[in-house]
């Protein structure tokens, strides 16, 4: 679809009108407003993209997490600009992406940037609640999403803590003490920016705006704080809400910090990181689209260090048939930091949000052939004696081979060529044998062979299960065909947003404060 990033990028501001030159905040601002030509393999992509994170919406509904977000925003009220999927309910379009992205993410089987970044699940919430709220048809609600996917991913190119390699030898593991997504707030406010039709200048207080809104760094505090909290590793309902609110206040003139990206001195330095290389924010910008790249999905809700493990475990089981009966032992070697440092270190997990953080549980329901949807996050099979006797057969090491994945920028290498390679290995005793399989890509990375692409089917299937507990199957197959087949040329959203009312805040008792019944469209 597009060229391999280069290596050593040099930073090339955008021009105005009239030829002058513009600054990198400036430039993302013009692009946001005014990017046009999209490629068509780029917008297909974007509407798979915007069904898998439906499907992860309305799979959110089996959490407490997601729930308890819906119920917050039908008590907070207000205007009934745009829907929470899944439900009846409609609320203002900020209060709309807040509890859709919370319930985009409550499963962890939402789409990721490079295995590292979690932004889709903040940007298309933002973009498709703007976008009804607005009156836009599809076409424009799908290039505010291009456009805001680009940005935030361009800005985890440009920020994400990484190894970097020191003389062959010494390195440093691929999450620094700075790490989070609080700056996809910036794709969000420029994807909802655009459909409320701002300017170039006014984007570029929209961008200021919401880089002063965004939440803290907050990954590793999260991951190193157990039983994890359901606000997980980074608040993204307060993230996709806080991109809402910086376009509408943009909107209406509120100014905003207009060279907030220009140097590692601007935003890095407020937010904390130690690393901000600007060239990922404007090379190739309009002509190279990052944010479809470098995308992956998740077959099922498990953390991305896992994935590719569970793809050679589930690759070896179908090549030598293997019965879990049969398993005496599953080896899965990783990122040696990244093995030794696991949260629960080989501990059951506690809460929905550790579910997916368990590399045990997650090996064990993948053994079990537990349907990759909502289920995994049943901490009740924890009681089942055959997950329980798999889980114990499952054992982290760290894989030799990761040492060398290391940064070494002085080579003209990018970050992506670090970032996209996950060295994996299984080995599974079973029959008085050891079976081993290894990759360099998990299934679902866009970048990978094509034989590891996520089909079509594949993704039709993920919906289908993740969204089973709210819509009936006729429902659910409409859903599929309208967003694949006729969203572009969707004039508003309401055929849509019909079809996504579904059973999910009726069945799982989302009320305002008054008990006067949600709000229905």
């Amino acid at each position: 679809m597009v060229s391999d990033l280069a290596g050593g990028r040099r930073p090339r501001p955008g021009t105005d009108r009239g030829g002058a030159t513009l600054s990198i905040t400036r430039t993302l601002a013009a692009f946001a407003s005014e990017a046009s030509a999209i490629p068509d393999a780029v917008v297909a992509e974007t509407k798979r993209l915007v069904l898998d994170t439906l499907g992860c919406i309305l799979g959110g509904w089996t959490t407490a997490k997601g729930r308890l977000a819906a119920e917050l925003v039908a008590d907070l009220g207000g205007a009934t600009q745009a829907a929470v999927y899944g439900s009846g309910l409609r609320v203002g379009a900020d209060h709309a992406s807040f509890a859709n992205a919370e319930l985009a993410n409550a499963l962890d089987a939402d789409a990721g940037f490079l295995n590292v970044a979690h932004v889709v699940p903040i940007v298309l919430p933002a973009v498709l609640a703007t976008g009804e709220a607005v009156g836009a048809g599809g076409r424009q609600i799908l290039e505010a999403a291009i456009v805001g996917l680009e940005i935030a991913g361009r800005l985890a190119l440009a920020m994400t803590p990484v190894s970097e390699g020191y003389d062959g030898a010494r390195t440093r593991y691929v999450v620094g003490p700075v790490c989070g997504y609080g700056y996809a707030a910036l794709g969000a406010a420029a994807g909802a920016g655009r459909l409320r039709g701002l300017d170039a200048d006014r984007m570029a207080s929209a961008l200021g705006l919401a880089a002063y809104y965004c939440p803290v760094p907050s990954v590793l505090k999260w991951l190193r704080t157990t039983p994890f909290s359901m606000v997980k590793y980074a608040p993204m309902g307060w993230t996709a809400q806080a991109g809402v609110t910086a376009a509408l206040l943009a909107a209406k003139g509120y100014t905003g910090d207009t060279s907030v990206l220009d140097s590692g001195r601007d935003f890095a330095q407020f937010w904390g990181s130690d690393r901000f290389e600007t060239t990922y924010l404007v090379e190739g910008l309009g002509s190279e689209w990052d944010s479809i790249r470098w995308l992956n999905y998740k077959s099922e809700p498990l953390c991305n260090l896992y994935r590719p493990h569970v793809g050679l475990l589930s690759r070896l089981r179908r090549e030598e048939d293997l019965l879990p009966g049969e398993i005496e032992e599953v080896v899965l070697r990783m990122h040696a930091p990244a093995g030794a440092n696991r949260p629960y270190a080989g501990a059951p997990p506690t809460t929905q949000e550790g579910a997916h953080m368990s590399a045990e549980f997650g090996v064990a329901l993948a053994l079990a052939d537990i349907p990759r949807g909502p289920r995994w996050a049943d901490l009740s099979l924890l009681s089942d004696p055959d997950i329980q006797r798999l889980m114990r057969k499952v054992r982290i090491e760290g894989n030799p081979p990761t040492t060398k994945v290391t940064y070494r920028p002085w080579k003209g290498e990018s970050i992506a060529e670090i970032l996209k390679r996950a060295p994996a290995e299984v080995e599974v005793k079973a029959r008085g044998q050891t079976f081993r399989r290894t990759a360099e890509y998990a299934y679902g990375d866009m970048w990978a062979p094509p034989k590891l692409y996520f089909t079509t089917p594949d993704l039709v299937g993920k919906f289908s299960e993740m969204s089973r507990a709210v819509l009936p199957e006729e429902q659910r197959s409409e859903v599929v065909r309208l967003v694949l087949d006729e969203f572009e040329n969707l004039n508003n959203l309401d055929p849509l947003v019909r079809l996504l009312r579904g059973n999910g805040a009726e069945s799982h008792a989302v009320r305002n404060p008054e008990s006067e019944g949600l709000r229905h469209a």
